[in-house]
């Protein structure tokens, strides 16, 4: 993160020094990705494991020089060193360990059909609100600069609906009830259009989390009455173990 400022950037020693962390860092990773292989009880499935195959794509460009060109921000290879950013995923190997994330990963896993259908019907209803922002806001062409104009209060201006792509910007943003303010509506249709979909934004929100708290709440059960009969199982065998030695006796 710090190597992102400016003003480290441009300082010799301290590019010197994030190089130097940055290779001491991949060849860490490097070795204990490695580790893993060889200790893997079948190693091409665990080279095409799809969590393997993310570290082995964050430690790669840990050993690829990058150029320092200040003209280019990170050099000619800065997308492939954005790849680096994918060693944050190997929390996701916490699953092994802790519980909560186990139960977490299952549980949008189990969710995650229920909330692509959700997910369908919003995107439907946003493309037909993008389309009817663009028809509403937009009111004539200027054809010798290749504008869409409209009118605010009687005056004409530059409307920043220009395309749909606009429109779909402005809806994500709308939608999402994040509301930058940067495109906003004009017409009283277009205003209309905006309340209509300012209103499908809570629908955006409330279906997928109660979808997600309910499977949740579901895997959590379903995980605490599994570990009662895997107790109840481990006692069980106790007492016979305890009941067979008295008997020895």
């Amino acid at each position: 993160m710090i190597d992102t400022l400016p003003q480290y950037r441009i300082q010799a020693h301290w590019r010197n020094i994030a190089r130097s962390v940055n290779l001491a860092t991949a060849l860490f990773f490097a070795v204990e990705w490695l580790l893993r292989l060889y200790s893997a009880q079948n190693p091409v499935k665990y080279i095409f494991n799809p969590l393997s195959i993310l570290d082995l794509l964050g430690i790669i460009p840990g050993f690829v020089y990058f150029t320092n060109d200040n003209a280019n921000f990170l050099g000619r290879a800065k997308w492939l060193r954005a790849l680096q950013v994918l060693r944050v995923l190997r929390v996701l190997r916490l699953t092994e360990y802790s519980v909560e994330l186990y139960v977490t990963i299952r549980t949008l896993r189990k969710s995650l059909f229920q909330i692509v259908v959700v997910m369908m019907v919003i995107v439907i209803l946003l493309l037909t609100a993008c389309f009817l922002m663009f028809f509403a806001e937009n009111d004539s062409l200027d054809i010798e600069k290749v504008q869409w104009l409209r009118k605010n209060h009687g005056v004409t201006e530059v409307s920043p609906f220009q395309n749909v792509f606009f429109c779909l910007y402005w809806g994500f943003v709308t939608i999402t009830t994040v509301g930058y303010g940067d495109y906003t509506p004009v017409s009283p249709w277009g205003q209309v259009i905006a309340c209509i979909t300012m209103f499908m934004g809570v629908f955006t929100i409330v279906f997928p989390t109660s979808i997600i708290s309910n499977n949740f709440s579901s895997e959590w059960d379903a995980f605490h009455k599994a570990q009662k009969i895997h107790e109840q199982r481990v006692l069980q065998q106790e007492y016979q173990h305890k009941r067979r030695d008295l008997e020895r006796v």
